[in-house]
């Protein structure tokens, strides 16, 4: 009964336009948001500021493309085997912690931001491909 008890008392305000105050974080809860935070803010600077580096043409795409047309892949192929380097790093740095070898926090932020951003940029690629193709049955319609 103790429990129907404080969940009564937990629900109690509801409707009554008391607001409790938030609930505590863990350190576990918090030390997750926080490196969500950091990431995020990270990946933003990364893409938006330093992406400009790999821009020709104001295109944020252009060495997959231009990789597409050396290879006669697709640009998304192409960023997919950029990703893979990455991923195997990733891979590397899980298989060494459970050999008790540990990287750096710099180490760990660096490659796995690069996972992230690389899967960012392949999701714009997707949604642009999309949008063009919506474009594509629009003016067959006309």
């Amino acid at each position: 009964m103790k429990s129907i008890a404080t969940a009564t008392s937990i629900f109690s305000h509801i409707g009554t336009g008391y607001l409790a105050e938030p609930a505590k974080l863990t350190s576990n809860e918090q030390h997750f948001e926080n490196v969500v935070e950091s990431t995020l803010n990270s990946i933003r600077t990364l893409l938006l500021e330093k992406g400009k580096e790999y821009r020709r043409n104001n295109n944020p795409f252009h060495n997959f493309e231009r990789g597409a047309e050396l290879s006669g892949r697709t640009r998304e192929e192409v960023l997919q085997g950029f990703l893979l380097k990455h991923l195997i790093s990733v891979e590397d740095m899980r298989n060494d912690s459970k050999l008790g070898i540990h990287s750096s926090v710099k180490k760990i932020e660096e490659k796995y931001n690069d996972v992230l951003t690389y899967v960012l940029i392949e999701k714009s690629m997707m949604l642009e491909n999309l949008e063009t193709y919506n474009n594509q049955l629009e003016s067959i319609k006309k």
